[in-house]
């Protein structure tokens, strides 16, 4: 009997970790693609690129693991019973419950995984990569320092040197000449380095260190007002770059813990369905995973000819119908008239799971 749940185990991990790959592999072309574009359009550095890439992992698991599982099981049960070797199991006094359970309790763990996965380590993944993407990527300077001198409307920038250091770039020598808009003032910069950054808004930072400052009006040209520091700040607003950045909160990078808190802060009725819709998302995907597994072996038992065929066609119809029912379900829980409230959102979010459970079971009573 070990044996037997030995050989159908094997069968399963190698089709398992074969979907699994593939899966993920064609999920994160998309974030690949994105990647991509920011090294080309943001300039970002290759490790930090890297960096972004991994911590968007995570995202594509919570997807790729339940298609994965429902795919493996399906398949591994349908060839067993295409080649009659679920047959000769049975001929040889091995009930079926004995070798199921052993996928049911595999579910079980799994799912209980992803229940922590889904609700604590992917949030914190997402809010670490959007940390990294607003550090690295959107409050880099997009200003090009290649050249000595950058025009940006009525500014213009001259500088004799230039270092990049991380998120930062430092300038040496900068002189900026600026026709102060809406007036007939201009005032030109010299210091002797300075700190250039963005902040969250998308304006660009220089921070000025030991220079002086002329301002000239046209209406008074014999006035000249010179003025020295020590520190300096000048700003490039964001209107001038055609650049905003904003930083509001992303649900996906709040814990369920976290979306507890911020349900209970607000008062807001269609962010407190917006709270508990993906609340119950995160709940919805983990418990597929054991519906997938029971689908899985039911269907799967059921299927005696053409088994690869028929395993993937209902595979893509079992995942087609899911998550379709589970967009559905989403805009319900946001969208509908129905109060913002615990209970009604858990069994609207279950509907996927539960219709999914009755559809096995009708297939496999039109396959017996």
């Amino acid at each position: 009997m070990t044996t037997v749940n030995r050989y159908i185990l094997k069968s399963f991990l190698v089709n398992f970790i074969t979907y699994f790959c593939i899966t993920t592999f064609l999920l994160l072309l998309s974030y690949l693609y994105q990647i991509v574009n920011s090294l080309i359009v943001h300039k970002t550095d290759f490790i930090i690129a890297t960096k972004l890439f991994l911590l968007l992992t995570p995202s594509a698991f919570s997807l790729t693991i339940p298609i994965a599982l429902l795919i493996s099981v399906l398949l591994t049960f349908s060839l067993l019973s295409e080649t009659k070797e679920l047959l000769t199991i049975q001929t040889m006094g091995i009930r079926k419950s004995f070798y199921t359970v052993n996928f049911l309790f595999l579910a079980m763990f799994l799912t209980v995984l992803l229940f922590y996965f889904n609700t604590i380590f992917v949030p914190k993944s997402y809010k670490s990569f959007k940390r990294t993407f607003i550090n690295y990527v959107l409050l880099k300077p997009t200003i090009d320092f290649s050249n000595n001198l950058i025009s940006i409307k009525n500014k213009k920038i001259l500088y004799q040197k230039v270092e990049k250091q991380n998120n930062k770039v430092v300038l040496y020598k900068v002189c900026i000449y600026d026709l102060i808009k809406g007036s007939d003032i201009i005032q030109t910069i010299y210091a002797k380095n300075a700190d250039v950054f963005s902040d969250v808004k998308g304006n660009i930072i220089f921070y000025l260190e030991n220079g002086k400052i002329m301002i000239f009006a046209k209406t008074k040209p014999t006035q000249l007002t010179y003025l020295s520091f020590d520190k300096y700040k000048f700003i490039v607003y964001s209107d001038e770059i055609n650049k905003i950045v904003t930083d509001t909160v992303n649900l996906r990078e709040l814990t369920n813990k976290e979306l507890l808190s911020e349900y209970k802060k607000t008062d807001i009725i269609n962010y407190k369905k917006y709270i508990l819709s993906e609340y119950f998302l995160r709940y919805s995907i983990s418990m597929s995973l054991f519906v997938f597994t029971i689908i899985g072996i039911i269907v799967g038992t059921k299927i005696k000819k053409n088994a690869k065929p028929l395993s993937f066609i209902f595979s893509i119809v079992f995942i087609l119908l899911y998550y379709f029912l589970l967009i559905g379900c989403i805009s319900v829980v946001e969208n509908s008239s129905l109060p913002p409230n615990f209970l009604i959102a858990a069994i609207i979010m279950q509907i996927p799971n539960i219709f999914s459970l009755v559809l096995a079971f009708l297939i496999s009573f039109i396959l017996t």
